[in-house]
């Protein structure tokens, strides 16, 4: 079972550690680990320069013989991937029943349903599969 409410309202903080604060990759991380047991990558950025296109940095990954798979319809720990001011550089993590795990700038983490503008802003839909080599 999922413990989901202790990564609700987290205050956001660049490369941070929950449950001090977390930005929208560390929350992914932190909870992928913790209630998955799925150990993903680290992904560091500096925040006073925009962040490189996440899709594009995962779809790198993926041709490198990495572990990402692009999915069509998200399951529970897939990772969302959005388009925010029309770049692509804003995940979350897929919680089941349309809900998703995620945190802004300026704004505490939230679970938010995945319909209207942020099923607009869906890029897509990656899954980590650590068997792969």
């Amino acid at each position: 079972m999922m413990n989901i409410i202790k990564y609700i309202g987290l205050p956001y903080k660049v490369n941070g550690t929950v449950p001090d604060g977390a930005d929208c990759w560390t929350l992914v991380k932190a909870f992928s680990k913790n209630e998955l047991g799925l150990d993903l990558p680290a992904f560091f950025y500096d925040e006073d320069s925009l962040i490189a296109d996440a899709s594009k940095h995962i779809e790198n990954e993926m041709h490198l013989g990495r572990r990402w798979t692009k999915i069509d319809e998200p399951n529970i720990g897939d990772i969302l991937i959005f388009r925010i001011r029309g770049i692509a550089s804003h995940c979350g993590i897929y919680l089941g029943n349309g809900d998703f795990l995620h945190t802004l700038k300026g704004r505490n983490s939230t679970c938010e349903i995945l319909d209207g503008a942020w099923k607009q802003c869906l890029v897509g839909v990656y899954r980590w599969c650590p068997d792969n080599v």
